[in-house]
């Protein structure tokens, strides 16, 4: 997953009265990429406000090398080979996830974390109506999912 606060400068765009309201304002496939990592930290956020006695984080486990770029163009193949050395392996892309799993993290509830630690987010990234938004909008999502 991508590290959304200082990456990418994208927030959901708010138009229309349907499900599909949360669009992405950009098309590329990374910045659509790093718009699903923003609504994450929007949705732990307000799962939180929903339900108060849980803890929920949103994390970025780092780049980890995987097969997720296998459908991209093979130019944008052959210049990410360049990056393999940096990239970390799956376990150790596991280990923010396993601190947020096995650790008190309560005090930083409905945070966001990198390299098992609080990043701030991004001004601009999160606000109480798109948290409330989006939350809405996966509600309907889910209702319809749920009644076929």
């Amino acid at each position: 997953s991508s590290g959304i606060n200082a990456e990418w400068p994208l927030r959901p765009g708010m138009e229309g009265e349907n499900p599909a309201i949360f669009k992405p304002v950009a098309k590329s496939g990374f910045q659509q990429y790093g718009f699903s990592n923003t609504c994450r930290v929007l949705f732990a956020k307000e799962l939180i406000d929903q339900y108060p006695d849980l803890t929920c984080v949103s994390l970025h486990p780092g780049a980890v090398k995987t097969n997720i770029a296998r459908s991209v163009g093979c130019c944008f193949q052959c210049i990410g080979k360049c990056f393999v050395p940096c990239l970390k392996s799956p376990d150790e892309g596991a280990v923010t996830t396993l601190h947020c799993a096995t650790t008190d993290v309560s005090a930083g509830n409905g945070m966001y974390y990198k390299e098992s630690k609080i990043q701030a987010v991004k001004d601009g990234f999160v606000s109480k109506e798109l948290q409330k938004k989006l939350w809405e909008v996966s509600m309907v999502v889910v209702e319809k999912f749920m009644s076929k």
